[in-house]
């Protein structure tokens, strides 16, 4: 049964099914989720609150609205719009499935959400700026402002850690940066603050990622817009920021990760999504159509070795300093090897020359570093490397990079295009530094919205 010691944490939706008052007098509710959303007994959260809701005092389903890549997540690619269908219980009920990401838009429209008092939302986010599901969440809780209604989010772990002030915070580059005053780990990347370069997977002016969970993100952002509506969020329990225990994180997911979308079917996809979501934006695969989406890349015209040993080679020289600076370490995966042939997506039945991500310790790990030096090297022994023009787009938006859209600025195509124009010249460290700046950034993001965090 649900809430007995064998489970490490205990997500909003086992704490509603301990306490189901936490639920009650909520009027007519659209329950906004996926079938990967469900409690530690894997029983399906619209199920539970649908059988739950027959025994409270005026709490009634009404709707349930489904996510990005519908949800019984049977859509693999991006921007692939799923229609309104039937939701059915194991118990025989019946609900209208809205599809929030449909041809009609990917908001709630009023005809459909008219009658509703209260979204609960249960999305299982990746920690990532990238991944749809948190903006399908803004939209809704900006429709629910506007037309009075209420929200609660039944929040839950982020697969990879939350953001944490670091230890370690004498190093030179710190001292000199006068607007960086706390160092933070386990947030990365730069802040998206320009609006041309705003998607549907990015809608938050946040780092790529960005250290909070879904609850904490919501309970920010609703304050950043100077919202009034009724908002809760139902904690997670045994859940904190202090001493995080990755390996209690890992052992939890290795017996409850269930795949939030196609192409993210294990806990160590998402904790190398944030390195190799990039490729998204370039003319190489990023695995789409192999078993091991995200965790292994490549093409047929690519270099493995040549970039696996320059990798490894940085790696080897960061690990003889004497302390570790986290803004651009690569320490905690192995690269190595490996071929794949993609049934659909790029390249679809060719061979490709592949590279595998292997995370060994992600509590070292720069996700966004990583990144960043893969096209790097790639681009410097790769001479058929390009990034996707701005006509391609990128979960609609038509007029930039893709790539720009993913990284959250412009300058990093910027960099790179340069590299492009002389790969024999070192730019290591010019790389450095816009590793520091966009770190300097989410260090001060981090710093910005720690009176939202939950844990």
């Amino acid at each position: 049964m649900t809430g007995k010691c064998q489970f490490e944490f205990l997500n909003g939706i086992d704490v509603v099914t301990e306490n189901p008052s936490l639920i009650e007098n909520l009027g007519n509710i659209a329950i906004v989720c996926n079938q990967s959303c469900c409690n530690n007994d894997f029983q399906p959260t619209v199920d539970l609150i649908s059988d739950l809701s027959k025994k409270l005092t005026s709490t009634t389903v009404k709707l349930v609205c489904g996510l990005q890549h519908g949800y019984h997540l049977c859509e693999q690619d991006n921007m692939i719009e799923t229609q309104d269908s039937i939701y059915q219980t194991l118990s025989g009920d019946e609900y209208p499935l809205i599809s929030l990401y449909s041809s009609k838009g990917r908001k709630p429209l009023k005809e459909q959400f008219s009658n509703i008092d209260t979204f609960i939302i249960d999305i299982f986010d990746v920690g990532c700026r990238v991944y749809t599901f948190i903006s399908s969440m803004k939209k809704i809780i900006k429709y629910a402002n506007q037309n009075g209604q209420s929200v609660i989010v039944l929040d839950r772990v982020n697969p990879l850690l939350l953001a944490q002030k670091q230890d370690n915070n004498k190093s030179k580059e710190n001292k000199e940066n006068k607007e960086k005053t706390v160092d933070w780990m386990y947030i990365e990347g730069n802040v998206l603050s320009d609006q041309s370069l705003t998607s549907f997977s990015g809608q938050y002016s946040i780092p790529l990622r960005f250290g909070m969970t879904a609850g904490e993100l919501a309970s920010w952002y609703i304050k950043q817009s100077d919202f009034n509506l009724d908002f809760k969020v139902i904690k997670v329990k045994n859940y904190a920021r202090d001493n995080q225990d990755f390996g209690k994180v890992m052992n939890y997911f290795s017996k409850f990760f269930t795949l939030p979308s196609p192409n993210l079917p294990t806990h160590m996809t998402s904790l190398v999504y944030n390195s190799t979501v990039f490729l998204e934006g370039t003319n190489l695969s990023e695995g789409r159509g192999t078993t091991k989406p995200f965790e292994i890349i490549g093409a047929p015209f690519l270099n493995p070795e040549a970039i696996i040993n320059k990798i490894s080679s940085h790696q080897k020289q960061q690990s003889l300093k004497n302390e570790m600076q986290y803004y651009n370490s690569l320490c905690g995966v192995k690269l190595f090897r490996f071929d794949f042939r993609p049934t659909f997506s790029k390249f679809k039945n060719q061979i490709c020359k592949g590279i595998y991500l292997k995370i060994t310790d992600p509590k070292t790990l720069n996700n966004f570093a990583l990144g960043m030096y893969l096209i790097y090297y790639i681009i410097k022994h790769c001479p058929k490397f390009e990034f996707l023009g701005k006509g391609s787009g990128y979960e609609y938006n038509l007029g930039a990079y893709p790539f720009s859209c993913i990284v959250g600025s412009k300058k990093w195509k910027g960099f790179f295009d340069k590299v492009a124009e002389n790969t024999q010249k070192d730019y290591i460290p010019e790389l450095d530094q816009l590793l520091l700046e966009a770190q300097n950034e989410s260090n001060i993001f981090a710093s910005k919205v720690q009176n939202f965090f939950l844990y």
